[in-house]
């Protein structure tokens, strides 16, 4: 896996069999509460040494339901291979369900720990959303990918963005 940055890791991009010059990624946030996956593609099986090196997936999320059904979703693998539990927006769980179980949802804005929030951001499903990581370094990114551009406040804010495009 790719360090994106200091305990942020991607997958390579995977490319969408409708669209081969976008990739999606998997990314393992790695945390003292526990690891959490955000989104979905079955690179991420290439990845089980590494990611049980880190501590193993105690949770993961998806964007939305897309990423349950879609031939490249690993979901239920990392469920069983890590037993972490899958989240997803409360509109996006009949989607998920299709495809595999549902451990819980999340509706509004809510956060996990200190660190870690949930925020809605409805269009192309009505469950899509986004999710923001506070590391706690005096780093910042912009929103919609991961970077390292100077911020003085003291804290890190990384968007977690799926969508690459592949080379």
């Amino acid at each position: 896996m790719d360090n994106v940055i200091p305990r942020l890791y991607a997958t390579a991009p995977q490319p969408l069999s409708f669209a081969p010059s976008v990739g999606v990624r998997s990314f393992l946030l790695e945390r003292d509460e526990g690891n959490l996956l955000v989104y979905s593609n079955s690179i991420v099986k290439q990845e089980v040494d590494f990611i049980r090196e880190k501590g193993g997936i105690w949770r993961q999320y998806l964007n939305h339901g897309h990423e349950a059904w879609a031939a490249e979703a690993a979901g239920a693998w990392v469920a069983s291979t890590f037993e972490a539990p899958v989240y997803a927006h409360e509109n996006e769980k009949e989607e998920v369900s299709r495809a595999y179980h549902v451990d819980g949802t999340f509706f509004g804005r809510p956060t996990l720990g200190d660190d870690f929030e949930v925020i809605p951001i409805p269009g192309h499903t009505s469950g899509a959303t986004a999710f923001l990581w506070d590391t706690g370094s005096t780093v910042a990114s912009s929103p919609g990918t991961p970077s390292s551009s100077k911020r003085t406040s003291g804290w890190r804010r990384c968007w977690i963005r799926a969508i690459a495009q592949s080379t």
